[in-house]
Order: structure tokens, then sequence, then C-alpha cells
């Protein structure tokens, strides 16, 4: 028997579809990266929540970001050789942040934080020493919570 011959009661019911969640950021977050982002040079002192890791720094523009990371990757690759290629190579990683029409991502484009001079402390309170100020970027969506403002040493 197939379902139209079948009693209302023993047709099979179709499951619905149930609709991913949509993604939780927040929103006064977003706002703040966009400003940044807007504002290439300027940066923020913030303090991130992260799965119970605190990461603290100064939040920094997206280009600002690839900028520092494209010198950082290319002296780490290439050292004291000065190549096109080397120039190339640096000019593609510092560009990643624009869209093809040239313009930075809108807000509701944006779906990473970065930061400069990152320090870390884990949920147990213990310090992740780093040596070397740490470039750092993070999904938005994973930020449980934040407060203006970066620590320092007691």
């Amino acid at each position: 028997m197939d379902d139209e011959t079948k009693a209302p009661s023993e047709q099979t019911q179709e499951t619905p579809k149930v609709q991913p969640p949509a993604i939780n950021r927040d929103g006064f977050l977003q706002l703040v990266s966009t400003f940044v982002n807007a504002e290439d040079g300027v940066g923020l002192p913030i303090t991130l929540s992260i799965n119970g890791m605190l990461i603290s720094g100064t939040i920094i523009s997206a280009k600002t970001y690839f900028s520092e990371m494209a010198k950082t990757l290319t002296n780490m690759i290439y050292r004291d050789e000065q190549t096109p290629a080397k120039a190339e190579f640096e000019q593609s990683i510092a560009d990643m942040p624009i869209n093809p029409d040239g313009e930075p991502p809108l807000a509701g484009e944006l779906n990473f934080i970065h930061l400069r001079g990152a320090k870390f402390l884990a949920a147990s309170g213990e310090s992740m020493n780093v040596t070397s100020s740490v470039l750092w970027r993070g999904r938005i969506s994973k930020v449980a919570g934040w407060s203006l403002g970066a620590f320092s040493k007691a």
C-alpha cells in the first residue's frame, strides 16, 4: 500500500526541515571591528573571552593585520633575499583583505577580528608567555564576551 491509500493515521509524515542556526555574533563587537577596519591605523585595546581563554591586545584592521603578517612571513621565508618573488609574495598576502572591487569588507561581511600584541591567559589563570609581538586572528562568532582595555603585567 502506498501513502495515498492508507488511512490518514497510517500515512508517513515527512520530517520538517530544520534551518541551520544563525551565526551568533555580538553586534556591538562587530560595530567596533567595522570602525577599526574603516579607519586604517586606528587601534583599540581589547580583551576577548573565547572558549574560557582570555586574549588581550590591540584590535587592528584586517588591512593592517595582513600587511604586518605579510612582512613577518616574507622575512621568515626569504630572510635577507631581495628578489622580485619576495616582493610579489609579500604583496599577495598584504592584498588579501581587499574585496575584488578594491573596498574593504562591509560590517555584515566581517567574520574575523585581528589583534596585535596578543597575550593569552588560560582558564586556569596560567599566562602563556610569548617572546615577541603576536599577531592574532579569530572568528567573531566564537567570542563569548569582551571588554575594552588590555591586560598587562601587575
